[in-house]
């Protein structure tokens, strides 16, 4: 007769889980998993602990964070987390910083921390320069943030939209009088043209229903509103100036030729102004592009000029052949300019 056979394989099977397991976790790549802290003032420094998975296989040595300075100082040994010490300059700009960190033989390990400019507090007079935070959650709904500001003085405004944000949010800045001098999406370049409480205004672009977490940078840094030539041509070389607050006195892009194959596009302005809140460089056109609004231009050609003030006028002279006819358009708030432009 042969006799039923009885093993217990329970010890035998955690083991061989046990091996699975730590071969999966000797075979993952690195992952981040989370931080905290998130945010880095500018001027201070702060430590930094950052959890995941296989962290030790990652060369934390090697971190880059662009514009600031990150120095490991401990990863623990089962790779679950590093410590490291994050600083960021009194001139840091501010804003989301991707931190690359490379990884033998795989894709960089990256995540994100936000350098601020601190908090910022609202009292009798406004409020104070710095970073504050929000939530878009009603439709029609529009956060205000009044600020002192004295006439002739700067000041550089960025809006960040948290992941996963499903409105649209967009900047406004009102004078005193209430009514709005300067509107766009994420970064707006702003110069008080009188003493007094201003206003910040952040919505939803359509006052649509939905939920949209920002953080709001308003302070003195430098923005990029606009550069001027807006168009340049193809083939040629380029040289733009930069309009906006804190970028000096010698503001200038440069391109020895412009590539015929960018046309259409916009081109990415170059070092050291690549990465400035708002920065975009010039439309590239195939057609010759003009400023000199004295001469007699024939067609096909684009006038660039740029106007002052809101009762200012450019007046161009273009060579016309009786019969045929000429298309003229004009392009300013498509390309973000306050003014409602017209054509006559």
């Amino acid at each position: 007769m042969i006799e039923p056979l009885y093993v217990d394989l329970t010890h035998a099977v955690n083991i061989a889980e046990m091996k699975i397991v730590k071969t999966l976790l000797m075979r993952a790549a690195p992952r981040v998993m989370g931080m905290e802290p998130t945010d880095i003032q500018r001027g201070m420094s702060r430590t930094v602990r950052v959890t995941g998975l296989a962290l030790d296989k990652a060369d934390w040595k090697k971190a880059v964070m662009p514009g600031c300075e990150f120095k490991l100082t401990h990863v623990a040994t089962d790779g679950a987390s590093v410590v490291a010490e994050v600083s960021a300059p009194q001139n840091a700009l501010p804003g989301k910083r991707q931190v690359s960190v490379p990884v033998p033989g795989g894709e960089a390990l990256t995540f994100s921390l936000t350098v601020v400019l601190g908090s910022s507090g609202i009292d009798s007079k406004g409020m104070a320069a710095g970073t504050a935070s929000g939530t878009i959650a009603r439709a029609g709904q529009v956060d205000r943030f009044p600020i002192s500001l004295r006439r002739g003085q700067p000041l550089g405004l960025l809006l960040e939209q948290d992941s996963g944000s499903q409105l649209d949010c967009q900047l406004s800045m009102a004078g005193p009088d209430g009514s709005v001098a300067l509107q766009g999406n994420r970064a707006l370049a702003f110069v008080a043209e009188v003493d007094g409480i201003h206003e910040i205004q952040v919505r939803d672009r359509e006052y649509r229903v939905g939920t949209a977490g920002y953080r709001l940078h308003a302070g003195q840094f430098p923005v990029v509103q606009g550069v001027f030539p807006s168009h340049v041509e193809a083939g040629k070389p380029a040289k733009v100036r930069l309009l906006g607050v804190g970028l000096g006195d010698h503001a200038i892009a440069e391109w020895p030729e412009v590539p015929a194959s960018s046309v259409g596009t916009r081109l990415i302005l170059p070092s050291p102004w690549e990465g400035i809140p708002g920065a975009s460089g010039p439309f590239v056109d195939p057609s010759p592009q003009v400023m000199d609004r004295q001469v007699i231009h024939v067609p096909p050609f684009g006038a660039n000029g740029i106007l002052e003030t809101s009762v200012e006028a450019n007046r161009w002279k273009i060579q016309a052949t009786q019969g045929k006819k000429l298309v003229i358009e004009v392009k300013a708030a498509r390309m973000g300019s306050p003014f409602d432009s017209s054509l006559a």
